[in-house]
């Protein structure tokens, strides 16, 4: 990038004849993983009457709205002289400490060391969603054990209403890079994987590519939960009957332990059935919304912060037979049925 005049803050140090532009501004790009290192490039111009020594600054944010700030470094420019391209790092933090989500990268140039607190910006530049940070992204490859856990208990119910079946850990497989769920024959039995400890999030994004099976009186899902009764919750509950039909779901710990009905509940139609096809359903999770994506598209938002979940939750996704009112009618077929998850990703 050029430059110019839209691109430059130019500071009159009092009688000091500093100024500096930025000559090139190349922020990181792609996606990244813990360990990895984000380097972003800066090219800037003494545009000053003086030699000066610079100090270049390199910030990243978090999409939590938390800015990680890398040692800034100096360089010594005559006026008019450009100097060298400027590479500065920042290491993606350890799993599963970094938010996952799109990052914004700010560089900028100072008349001093800005870590000493007295420095001046002389010019900076700021790239919104310029690069990508996950903790995982599992093709499944093999089942690994060191972050996943097969599902072993009996489905989701109350006293009242029980749960039909249970997931089993023969239900669940790896085969040419997909997860496999299963609904076995004949059965109301399904399969489920969760993350194990330490493993549990808080803010981030939670992303699978699957396709459903088509088995009317099913649902599959991905979602985060806290793992206690009435713990916290976000959910993606997608029927198998192929009316398109999802469901949104958010719940708080501390209040549906009390009335033991969820926070949010909102039913959409997705627009297509998801058993004829692989799609990408997505929950972002960051401080000022919950939102629900499907192929990258927007499709509910919740932002009533008072009823967000306040608690680390581990990231499931499962293939199951509610017991809902109304369900009743629903058999299971002759034939294994099954979720397949080409990737999850957080």
């Amino acid at each position: 990038m050029e430059d110019s005049n839209l691109l430059s803050i130019d500071h009159r140090l009092g009688i000091l004849p500093v100024r500096a532009s930025i000559h090139r501004f190349e922020p990181a790009q792609g996606i990244y993983y813990p360990g990895n290192s984000v380097t972003s490039k800066l090219v800037i111009k003494n545009t000053g009457i003086k030699k000066w020594t610079f100090w270049v600054g390199y910030s990243v944010q978090d999409p939590s709205g938390v800015w990680y700030d890398i040692p800034s470094g100096p360089v010594t420019l005559y006026p008019g002289q450009t100097s060298a391209i400027q590479n500065k790092s920042w290491v993606v933090p350890p799993d599963p400490k970094v938010i996952s989500g799109s990052y914004k990268v700010r560089m900028a140039v100072w008349n001093a060391k800005p870590e000493d607190g007295s420095a001046i910006r002389l010019a900076y530049m700021d790239r919104d969603n310029s690069f990508s940070a996950f903790n995982f992204s599992d093709h499944f490859s093999i089942f690994d054990t060191s972050k996943w856990m097969k599902g072993n208990h009996r489905t989701p119910g109350t006293t009242a209403r029980p749960g039909l079946g249970s997931f089993q850990p023969k239900n669940v497989s790896i085969e040419n890079g997909r997860l496999l769920l299963k609904h076995p024959a004949n059965t109301k039995n399904g399969g489920e994987i969760q993350t194990i400890s330490p493993y549990t999030y808080s803010f981030g994004t939670f992303r699978t590519n699957m396709k459903c099976p088509f088995l009317p009186g099913t649902i599959t899902t991905l979602f985060t939960y806290q793992g206690v009764d009435y713990g916290d919750e976000i959910d993606i509950e997608i029927w198998n009957d192929g009316s398109g039909k999802v469901i949104f779901t958010v719940w708080k710990q501390e209040i549906s332990k009390l009335t033991g009905q969820s926070v949010y509940n909102n039913t959409v139609s997705l627009g297509f059935d998801p058993s004829t096809g692989y799609h990408e359903y997505r929950i972002d999770f960051y401080p000022d919304a919950i939102t629900w994506y499907i192929d990258g598209i927007e499709k509910d938002r919740f932002t009533d912060q008072s009823n967000f979940p306040a608690h680390a939750m581990y990231l499931y996704v499962n293939t199951w037979w509610p017991n809902w009112p109304g369900w009743e009618k629903y058999i299971p077929d002759t034939v294994d049925r099954y979720a397949e998850y080409h990737a999850i990703s957080h």
